[in-house]
Order: structure tokens, then C-alpha cells, then sequence
């Protein structure tokens, strides 16, 4: 949730965080170390990073409620089947 918070203040304000540490968050998103739908956020400010494979389909599939928002993101970026 920091990393959205962080996001939606960098769109507001470009200077009050930097554009390093957005680009850090989309490759911990990427890698899987920040949960999916953070991917989302940053998709919507052009940060975002393709999934990397694996992880996104470790994520597309859920087995609780509170996973649905990650598996709605993870689902966008599974890699197109042979």
C-alpha cells in the first residue's frame, strides 16, 4: 500500500518522489516482490514493468478473496501460449 501511496503522490507531484525509486518499485513488482496489482498502479503513471513469467502465473490463481485484485493483474501479463 506505501508503494501505491507513493505512486498516486508522484503523479500529483513529480517532485515530492523521485522517479528512481517509482522505477524501483516497478522491478520489485516485476520480480514478484511486490504484489501484482502494485504493477497495476504504476501501469497507470507509464512505469509499469512486464511481469516476469513465473510470476505471474504464481499469481493467477487465487485462493482466498484478498488475492482477486493480484490475480486480475497477474492474469494481464501471462505470457501468450505456444
Amino acid at each position: 500500500m506505501d508503494a501505491i501511496a507513493l505512486s498516486h503522490l508522484h503523479r500529483s507531484d513529480r517532485n515530492a518522489v523521485s522517479a528512481r525509486l517509482m522505477d524501483h518499485f516497478a522491478d520489485l513488482a516485476a520480480r514478484g516482490w511486490l504484489l501484482p496489482f502494485v504493477n497495476e498502479e504504476l501501469h497507470i503513471g507509464g512505469r509499469a514493468r512486464p511481469l516476469e513469467p513465473e510470476v505471474a502465473r504464481y499469481y493467477s490463481r487465487s485462493a482466498a478473496a484478498w488475492e482477486f485484485q493480484s490475480q486480475i493483474a497477474a492474469l494481464r501479463w501471462l505470457p501468450d501460449p505456444p
